[in-house]
């Protein structure tokens, strides 16, 4: 047992009791923003400088349509949000993204040594209503691989990502509401009070 599984047992209880706070962790570079072959015309305008960025339209309509039938808010996580909200809404608007989906905001900028999945952690942990969440993102995050779609970074957010994302989203939206279930979470939640106790002891 650790911290994660702690988390996502928040999150399945959050959903039984009705909220409707559901989030996409977005990156960017890997899953949006995809560089183009090298000899293909697109690639070739981009190194004469005639546009900054890779961002695929075509992948950014899938995010658009995943957000709008789950009902999902963004929040960046990609590294641009180093340069602030503004400059990544600005590639995102520019690419298609819907102007519609609520976008809540980025990861803590902090500490840009701090782990992407920790940064997701503390996100939800201080949101606290969370009842689902889907990570969007080419670095592997083991911690939450039933809530993550890991893209390749040459691909991208391609029909096969987005396929996987529907899927996970379906099952946690619609959970198995067992009694096991249940006292699964109530038991994570008990121990980790022990736990928190022992060590304030």
């Amino acid at each position: 047992m650790n911290r994660y599984e702690v988390l996502l047992a928040d999150v399945r209880r959050n959903h039984r009791k009705g909220s409707r706070h559901r989030l996409l962790f977005l990156d960017f570079d890997g899953v949006v923003n995809v560089p183009f072959a090298p000899g293909t015309p697109e690639f070739e305008q981009a190194m004469r400088g005639e546009t900054n960025d890779f961002f695929r339209p075509e992948m950014v309509d899938r995010v658009n349509r995943l957000c709008r039938d789950y009902g999902l808010a963004v929040v960046i996580t990609s590294s641009w949000r180093y340069s602030g909200l503004d400059y990544c809404l600005s590639h995102l608007y520019r690419a298609g993204f819907d102007r519609t989906i609520p976008v809540e905001g980025m990861t803590d900028t902090d500490d840009p040594l701090f782990r992407r999945e920790d940064e997701i952690y503390r996100y939800v942990m201080q949101a606290r209503d969370v009842s689902a969440f889907l990570i969007l993102d080419d670095i592997p995050m083991d911690c939450y691989r039933t809530h993550q779609v890991c893209t390749d970074f040459e691909t991208g957010y391609d029909e096969t990502c987005d396929a996987r994302a529907r899927e996970l989203l379906d099952g946690m939206l619609q959970p198995k509401d067992s009694v096991f279930m249940r006292a699964w979470d109530a038991m994570i939640v008990w121990m980790t009070e022990i736990f928190r106790t022992e060590r304030e002891d």
